[in-house]
């Protein structure tokens, strides 16, 4: 949760910048990111799709990576019920 509300005050930020702010350490913060990233909650542009589709690993996200809210998520429970209503 605490990652996430960092994105209050600035809609993206790097990791180092995260771990900064967070004081997380750096091997949890790297798994919080991971599955985050996963989820598609949070982004980062030098992820590329086809990383996720071969299985996304802690290892894979560097400090100076930015990352950056998704304005566009939905979870998928809500997207089947929308689907139900149409």
């Amino acid at each position: 949760m605490e990652v996430l509300l960092l994105f209050n005050k600035l809609p993206n930020r790097t990791v180092k910048q995260m771990q900064d702010k967070t004081q997380i350490k750096i091997d949890l913060l790297l798994q919080i990111l991971c599955r985050l990233l996963k989820s598609k909650l949070i982004k980062c542009p030098e992820i590329h799709d086809d990383q996720f589709e071969k299985d996304l690993k802690e290892t894979d996200i560097k400090l100076n990576y930015n990352i950056r809210i998704a304005h566009d998520f939905k979870r998928s429970e809500q997207c089947d019920c929308e689907k139900s209503f149409q």
